[in-house]
């Protein structure tokens, strides 16, 4: 008799547990995190984007354009925005680092709940996207503020579920998505308030959907003909150690490649690469779904060639095509493939040079445009944006090409 009440007292803590961790689980879910998510972090970055767009007011936005760091510093925002402001039109950058194809779809799904009258986004991306179905399990932090309502679905089209891995528990609960993110605060609270403060007061919201990023600095002082030739640069200029440190990185992966040839051209046969076939449908249909008018504006973003020749497999770019280029001739998309821009250009010299066919002057590191590329390839979309979908929002008529 004397065990009934303990049994007693220990379900009641036991459910108390499950009710709160039940509790906690929806209040994660439906944003009560937005508040105290670590400024820079994955969630605490896009929480920072959402309130951008939700302080511009009900409805506001008609066009986006959305992508990972490399579109940061990509293209002029702010320019963008002018653009369109001209037109009475409000265009806006939702993108962060580390953004694929899964935080994607949730941003232009949640931006469309709060701007119904948003027509159309440039999603602009690059080859490299078009090798796995997802980012990585760190990506789920990028969509929980912003999954609404919960889709595991969709979320393990880019995040394979492991019992093994507890990060990916993530695709079907919010706890474990913010959990790196709840242990810091747990660690360090007072430095978390004081972070908030600061970014609250010091870093306005807008600034982070319209402002550019812009980096002056060049690769040029760095010998490119080989991404080892650029790892073994001794006594790197202090404006160089970034993209030297990158070189470093990546050699280990320049030369697996040399000796594997990976080789993307064979992905027609089905058992050579099994995970392409499989990922182009699923590619297709992420941009099909999408809550946009068509045709939709794909920009591939420029690789340098090094980059392409020496670390990703061979034919990559072309098999980026074979994905959408039916898209294109279904009318589901418009494509403005910017991936060689940059190749043998400036005064880099051709390639096998002293450059390896890269125009040193447009990047800052390999994957990343410094303020000259940006200014030029902004240059070069701007008129098609304006053509394309400004104009013909202005007038009236369906934002598409």
């Amino acid at each position: 008799m004397g065990r009934l009440p303990l049994a007693k007292k220990i379900g009641l803590r036991l459910t108390i547990i499950v009710m709160m961790l039940v509790a906690c689980e929806f209040a994660f879910r439906y944003g009560v995190w937005d508040k105290l998510a670590k400024p820079g972090s994955y969630a605490g970055t896009v929480v920072m984007i959402k309130n951008a767009v939700e302080s511009l007011g009900p409805d506001k936005v008609d066009f986006l354009t959305i992508g990972d760091s490399i579109v940061g510093s990509g293209l002029n925002h702010q320019e963008v925005a002018t653009t369109a402001q001209k037109y009475g039109l409000t265009h806006v950058h939702v993108g962060t680092g580390g953004m694929h194809w899964m935080s994607t779809d949730f941003m232009i799904r949640w931006v469309k709940q709060q701007s119904p009258r948003l027509q159309n986004a440039v999603i602009a991306t690059n080859v490299n996207n078009f090798r796995f179905a997802g980012n990585g399990e760190y990506e789920l932090a990028i969509s929980a503020p912003i999954a609404r309502p919960w889709n595991s679905e969709r979320m393990l089209n880019s995040v394979e579920f492991k019992k093994e891995n507890i990060r990916t528990y993530g695709v079907y609960s919010a706890l474990f998505q913010y959990r790196d993110d709840i242990r810091d605060l747990v660690e360090s609270p007072v430095k978390r308030v004081r972070d908030i403060r600061w970014t609250r007061r010091y870093a306005p919201n807008e600034k982070i959907i319209f402002d550019p990023i812009a980096v002056s600095r060049n690769i040029c002082r760095v010998p490119l003909a080989s991404i080892q030739a650029c790892a073994d640069t001794k006594s790197p200029n202090p404006e160089d150690i970034n993209v030297v440190t990158q070189c470093r990185n990546d050699a280990p992966r320049a030369a697996k490649q040399a000796e594997q040839k990976l080789d993307y051209r064979t992905w027609v046969d089905p058992t050579s690469w099994p995970h392409l076939n499989r990922l182009k449908p699923l590619r297709q249909q992420q941009l099909r779904d999408l809550p946009l008018k068509r045709p939709i504006m794909v920009v591939l973003m420029p690789v340098p060639k090094l980059t392409r020749e020496s670390i990703q497999p061979i034919g990559i770019h072309e098999w980026t095509l074979s994905v959408l280029n039916p898209l294109v001739e279904e009318g589901t998309i418009e494509l403005h493939d910017y991936t060689k821009l940059f190749d043998d250009g400036g005064e880099s010299g051709g390639a096998g040079g002293p450059n390896g066919g890269i125009d040193c002057t447009a990047f800052h590191d390999l994957s990343h445009l410094n303020s000259v590329g940006q200014s030029r390839l902004t240059a070069k979309l701007l008129p098609i944006l304006e053509d394309h979908l400004y104009r013909r929002a202005a007038s009236g008529g369906n934002a598409t090409k």
